[in-house]
């Protein structure tokens, strides 16, 4: 039973990873906003809005309005009958993505 949750939580999040950078993103910019310049050092201050600005960018780039990955596997691997599902999709993206911008 709890490896079946734990499945199905981890498939939710390979299927939603940009929604929930972008939850995640709505949150630091409320917190940022109301308590963050005021509690931080400067240089903590750039690292979270960077980290904010990929969230942004990794949302903008897969949900709303979305499309790079099938405009990247026309325009890079020449795919054409099924470009939602040759080398450059979301899931894949996740497993890149998501150590680059917590590292």
């Amino acid at each position: 039973m709890i490896l079946s949750r734990k499945k199905n939580s981890l498939n939710f999040y390979r299927r939603n990873w940009y929604y929930v950078g972008g939850i995640l993103f709505v949150l630091l910019a409320y917190l940022m906003g109301f308590w963050g310049a005021d509690h931080l050092a400067p240089v903590q201050i750039i690292l979270v809005y960077s980290f904010m600005a990929m969230l942004a960018h990794q949302f903008e780039e897969y949900a709303a309005p979305g499309g790079f990955p099938g405009i990247g596997n026309i325009a890079v691997f020449g795919e054409r009958r099924n470009p939602d599902r040759y080398r450059a999709r979301a899931a894949r993206h996740l497993v890149q993505q998501i150590p680059r911008t917590s590292l």
